[in-house]
Formats: structure tokens, C-alpha cells, sequence
């Protein structure tokens, strides 16, 4: 079960807004990082977002970064033991260091909903901000 607002595939438009604001469509193939909270949600439900919105971009057509993919969180032993033998505060900036290397990859960044609450994916934003990677809405 979600908490948020979930639709079809099909009845979503995705649309790019460039820093001047304008509207443009993203080509298909264009790689797209997803961005959202993980922190303070269990493993089931932030791995249930991000792969229904991982499944609407692929049948869309483009290719799909996500943080849940990346090392630590692909696997649940991962993150915990980097806590262990590096500290929390470490193992977290390491894990926001490896997923903005490979957001630096990325043609797109689509913020999830709850992105506003979560201090990763605000980092996320703010460095494709001056990355000038464009921002996907839907």
C-alpha cells in the first residue's frame, strides 16, 4: 500500500522544465535518475516506490538510474555494515557520494513525492540544479 497518489502509466505526461522555465519533451533513451526518500522508510515500501516509478519511465522508454539499485542499498546487509565499521554519519555521506557521481551521469532527474522531506534527495536536487541536468515532472 502506497502513501502516495499513484496512476497509470498511460495517463501520465512527462514533460521537462529547463531552467528558463520552458516545456520540452525528453527524448526516449535519455537516462533518468529517480530521486526520493529512503531515510525512515522501511525497505519494502521505498523499494515498492521507486520500482513502480522505475516501471512507468521503462515503458515510456528511457533508461533508469535509481539509488535503490546502487550499492548499499541494492543489498539490506550492505548500508548496515558500513554503518558498523564506518559510522552513520560516514556510511551516509559515502552513499550520497556514490549516488550524485551517478546522477552526474544522468540527462534527467525526476523528484518522487515526499522528495521535499527527505535531506538526500534535496542534495540530489540542488546538485542538478547546478549541474544543469533537467528536472522531470509528471
Amino acid at each position: 500500500l502506497h502513501s502516495f497518489p499513484t496512476r497509470r502509466s498511460s495517463d501520465l505526461e512527462i514533460n521537462v522544465l529547463t531552467h528558463s522555465q520552458k516545456q520540452s519533451k525528453m527524448r526516449p533513451n535519455s537516462k533518468i535518475y529517480i530521486s526520493g526518500p529512503i531515510s525512515g522508510l522501511s525497505r519494502r515500501e521505498y523499494m515498492s516506490r521507486f520500482a513502480d516509478v522505475e516501471e512507468m519511465l521503462r515503458v515510456r522508454g528511457y533508461k533508469v538510474c535509481k539509488p535503490t539499485r546502487l550499492l548499499p542499498c541494492r543489498w539490506a546487509w550492505v548500508y548496515p555494515l558500513m554503518e558498523c565499521l564506518l559510522g552513520k554519519a560516514l556510511a551516509y555521506r559515502l552513499t550520497l557520494a556514490y549516488d550524485l557521481r551517478n546522477l552526474r551521469r544522468c540527462d534527467g532527474i525526476l523528484m518522487m513525492w515526499g522528495h521535499g522531506k527527505s535531506r538526500g534527495a534535496r542534495l540530489e536536487r540542488l546538485q542538478a540544479h547546478r549541474w544543469r541536468i533537467k528536472k522531470i515532472t509528471f
